[in-house]
């Protein structure tokens, strides 16, 4: 609720760091809510949504559908205006994870929700969507001349990494940046777990998530409630992480929480 009242009570500005005013003079708005920074935000909201829409699935009660329909309409909406690119990617694939396991007709209304919103999207949103992969897009560049100067940090240190931390990283960092590409992360998380801890952090890394999801679709089968909440829970891990190919989605403890919490 605060996040939209933002958007269309407050008018907060955008920070120029959060958008680029040449390609989206329109966007003058991009809500965080409580979390000080709208990807962080979205973040967040792409861990929890997938189990609203499980407690929504399992549902029994009329009053509990129509409050849970709201709940998810309110958290979508709140996503949307964070004009999180990368995690509206998430999100869609948390949501197609979940109707695959779960509920193949909403596959199916997935698919055609999707095939047909750029006809009643505002301008606003389906420019920012049609800037995906765009080398126009200040962003997308920025984190482009990031990620080669991280790739050559972990060339030289593949091994040991640099250890833990923003403060390493950006000692380390700035003997390698491009151009003056100023960053305090990776905006990537396997990049960031490949700088920090080397390449075995990376193989535990993804070993454990592997060895996770593996476990949880032993559990989804059936129909009692309790393996949609895990549909749920798993949905959103895999929307998360599909999110941190193109944020360092642990930037923020709050969401390293919540993470670790669903995991």
């Amino acid at each position: 609720f605060y996040g939209i009242y933002q958007y269309f009570f407050m008018k907060i500005s955008t920070s120029m760091s959060w958008v680029d005013v040449n390609q989206f003079p329109e966007l003058r708005t991009r809500v965080y809510s409580t979390l000080e920074n709208p990807n962080v935000l979205a973040e967040y909201l792409v861990l929890v949504i997938p189990l609203v829409l499980a407690a929504l699935w399992v549902a029994k009660k009329l009053r509990q559908k129509v409050l849970g329909t709201g709940i998810l309409g309110i958290m979508l909406l709140c996503l949307l205006l964070t004009f999180s690119r990368g995690a509206w990617i998430g999100m869609v694939l948390a949501i197609f994870a979940f109707a695959v396991i779960k509920a193949p007709g909403l596959a199916v209304f997935v698919v055609l929700l999707a095939a047909v919103s750029p006809s009643f999207l505002p301008p606003v949103v389906s420019n920012r969507i049609a800037s995906i992969g765009s080398l126009e897009d200040s962003s997308n560049a920025y984190r482009i001349s990031i990620w080669i100067a991280v790739a050559r940090i972990i060339r030289d240190y593949w091994f040991t990494g640099i250890g833990l931390g923003l403060m390493a990283f950006t000692k380390i960092y700035r003997d390698y940046m491009i151009a003056g590409t100023y960053a305090l992360h990776s905006h990537n998380l396997y990049l960031q777990i490949a700088v920090e801890m080397g390449i075995f952090g990376v193989i535990v890394f993804l070993w454990m998530a592997a060895s996770g999801f593996s476990r949880a679709f032993t559990k989804v089968k059936g129909q009692h409630w309790s393996s949609y909440l895990l549909a749920g829970v798993t949905a959103a891990l895999a929307g998360h992480l599909l999110h941190g190919l193109f944020e360092y989605i642990w930037y923020s403890p709050r969401v390293i929480l919540a993470f670790w919490m669903s995991f």
